[in-house]
C-alpha cells in the first residue's frame, strides 16, 4: 500500500485526498524535494576562504614589536594602540632617566623593551596553545 507524500500514513492508490492530513493527490510524487544542506567544507573549498594559520599568528605575536601579530588578525585598532604604546614606552625612558639619572637612558629602554618582548612571547604561546579567535570570530587553524 501506497504513503502518502507529506504525512507517510498509508492510503489508498486511488485516493484523491489523504484521509489523516488531507493532503490533495497523496500519491503523486511529481513534486520532488532535494537535500540543500551541504557540508561546511565544501562551503569552505566554495567560497575560497583562508583561515588564518596559528603558527603564523603565534610566531609574528612572539617575535614582533610593532604589533605585526595583531594585524594579521585583523585586529588593527589594537595593533595601532599597540605600535603608539611602544613608542611613548620607549620616549618615557628619557623621563625615567630625569627622575632616576644613575640609570643610562639606554638601559631603561633596553629594559622597556625586554618588557614589551616578554610581554609577545607570553601572549604568542596563548595563541599557540588555545584555541585563539581572529578578529571574525573565526578559529585559527
Amino acid at each position: 500500500m501506497p504513503k502518502c507524500r507529506i504525512c507517510d500514513s498509508k492510503v489508498d492508490a486511488k485516493a484523491t485526498v489523504c484521509p489523516v492530513c488531507g493532503c490533495p493527490n497523496p500519491c503523486d510524487y511529481s513534486h520532488k524535494t532535494s537535500d540543500l544542506t551541504i557540508n561546511i567544507t565544501e562551503v569552505k573549498d566554495i567560497v575560497g576562504f583562508n583561515y588564518k594559520k596559528k603558527l603564523t599568528a603565534g610566531l609574528l605575536t612572539m617575535l614582533d614589536i610593532i604589533g605585526l601579530g595583531r594585524f594579521y588578525l585583523g585586529y588593527r585598532k589594537t595593533g595601532i594602540f599597540f605600535i603608539v604604546l611602544n613608542v611613548l614606552l620607549i620616549v618615557s625612558s628619557i623621563f625615567i632617566h630625569m627622575l632616576i639619572p644613575s640609570l643610562s637612558t639606554l638601559s631603561i629602554a633596553l629594559i622597556i623593551v625586554l618588557a614589551i618582548f616578554l610581554f609577545n612571547i607570553i601572549h604568542g604561546l596563548i595563541i599557540l596553545f588555545t584555541n585563539s579567535l581572529d578578529a571574525n570570530g573565526d578559529v585559527l587553524e
